[in-house]
């Protein structure tokens, strides 16, 4: 897997801004990934050192609603990353390198759209009439 792949955003809440000072930080990561993985893919997109990876698996909740429509939260698995020697990291390069990411995938050509899609089953349908 690639580390993109692996690594799917930070996250940020109360807790885990507190859990900085300590130089740990939390990634919401892919269920396939292990803890090497994780760790390679720390190294290859940061450059950092990680000293320790400790997952968490959350399970998807389900919400109800005044109509008593049940809405799923899906599941995910996160990953809390300590560092070595006092390190830091820039989580706002990663959130750049993301979408410099997502829009090379839009502007890559190889890569059909949808509506390229349609045209060619609406051109096989004319063509055999």
């Amino acid at each position: 897997m690639k580390a993109y792949d692996i690594i799917k955003k930070p996250l940020m809440t109360e807790k885990i801004s507190a859990l900085n000072a300590n130089q740990t930080y939390c990634f919401q990561v892919s269920p396939k990934a292990t803890k090497i993985d994780i760790k390679r893919a720390l190294k290859e997109m940061f450059g950092a050192d990680v000293d320790e990876v400790r997952i968490a698996n959350l399970p998807g909740k389900s919400r109800f609603r005044r109509n008593r429509k049940a809405q799923k939260k899906a599941a995910f698995r996160k990953a809390y990353i300590t560092l070595r020697n006092k390190a830091k990291l820039d989580i706002t390069k990663f959130a750049k390198e993301e979408k410099e990411l997502k829009i090379k995938k839009i502007k890559d050509p190889k890569i059909p759209t949808t509506k390229a899609k349609s045209t060619k089953k609406i051109a096989k349908k004319t063509s055999k009439a």
